[in-house]
């Protein structure tokens, strides 16, 4: 199903606008720009579906590095733990979370 309300959201940031449902027909356009059609927001799903992709990786590593990965390097630079334990995790988080293609 089509994301419209995303779609808007990021190819259209400053307009304004409403959505009454999930479906276009449900789209009010109050901004003074002409009204998107269906067909032009719906070229845009597959490039923002990958860029929202893109965002959910690098949130989700962010936080992994940082509640994981981050405590680690201390352990290591206060020689609690080999360089390689920190590394490993760093490697295991980008697996869990991969870029995608």
């Amino acid at each position: 199903m089509i994301d419209y309300v995303l779609i808007i959201s990021k190819k259209h940031p400053e307009s304004r606008w409403r959505m009454n449902g999930d479906d276009y027909s449900g789209l009010e356009w109050l901004s003074d720009e002409p009204k998107p059609t269906k067909k032009e927001l719906e070229s845009h799903w597959d490039e923002v579906q990958k860029e929202a992709q893109i965002e959910r990786v690098r949130k989700n590593r962010a936080i992994a590095f940082r509640e994981e990965a981050d405590p680690l390097a201390m352990k290591w630079q206060r020689g609690e733990i080999e360089k390689q334990v920190w590394l490993d995790k760093i490697e295991e988080i980008r697996e869990r979370f991969p870029k995608p293609e």
